[in-house]
């Protein structure tokens, strides 16, 4: 399981801000910290996370990260590693598990 820290750290090596042998400054995760509060609140929101912000799941962290990437990245002028929507959609597959069911074979 990942930390808040783990996530922010990742989140700015998305967007080019952090290098992967660099420390976060105490702005930043300051930021990245209110984001992910914000973030998790909108997802709790959406459906149930089995996880929190303090302990993130291992199938959660990267998408995790790359949603927060998104909202950081206008802050500091670089370019966003992807769509929110897309973002978005990655986390909501470390929501819940996919119930549906296969619709060809229900058809058929």
């Amino acid at each position: 399981m990942a930390t808040r820290n783990d996530v922010a750290k990742l989140a700015f090596r998305k967007i080019g801000v952090v290098a992967e042998d660099e420390a976060m400054t105490a702005d930043q995760f300051a930021t990245a910290d209110s984001l992910i509060d914000s973030i998790y609140d909108e997802l709790r929101g959406i459906g149930s996370p089995y996880w929190t912000p303090d302990d993130v799941a291992a199938d959660a962290f990267n998408a995790f990260a790359s949603l927060l990437a998104v909202d950081l990245a206008p802050m500091y002028g670089r370019p966003a590693p992807t769509s929110r929507g897309y973002a978005k959609l990655q986390i909501m597959s470390a929501i819940g598990p996919d119930d549906r069911t296969d619709p060809v074979t229900e058809y058929y």
